[in-house]
């Protein structure tokens, strides 16, 4: 549950989406934050919901202090599984990611950082700088590409 009009809304609704369960919304009557939860859903008002429990990725598994980086898959067509990572950090965390960090494996794709609205097609090996300020979060969406 979240309040779209709270100072961290975007906090939690990043965690929400990802998170595999549905989200809810307990805004007071017309304080709602209409930018944000239009990016919860799709123009016809349903939402991708993603197909398991977000889980921590195996590379922030028991490694101490670290951030917390979650993914989950939203198979929403069969011919475009889209590979979700959500970030979320407590603290100021500067990140590199590389491709072997991303539990699925191809060799090309494009990463979408949702905040910053900036698309990209890394190389395979190419590092993903990503620094995040405190109660603060990312959320990076990795498209396998088809020729």
């Amino acid at each position: 549950m979240l309040q779209s009009d709270h100072l961290c809304a975007e906090f939690h609704a990043g965690s929400r989406a990802i998170c595999g369960g549905p989200v809810y919304v307990s805004d007071k009557v017309g304080r709602h934050n209409s930018d944000l939860l239009k990016k919860l859903v799709l123009p016809d008002g349903n939402k991708f919901r993603c197909q398991n429990n977000a889980l921590p990725t195996r590379d922030r598994l028991f490694y101490g202090k670290t951030l917390l980086k979650i993914w989950n898959l939203n198979r929403a067509y069969p011919q475009c599984y889209k590979s979700m990572s959500g970030l979320v950090s407590s603290d100021v965390v500067e990140w590199e990611q590389k491709d072997r960090d991303i539990y699925q494996r191809t060799e090309k794709f494009s990463v979408h950082l949702h905040k910053s609205d900036n698309l990209s097609i890394p190389d395979s090996e190419e590092i993903m700088n990503i620094t995040l300020k405190p109660s603060s979060s990312e959320m990076v969406s990795r498209v396998l590409d088809y020729e």
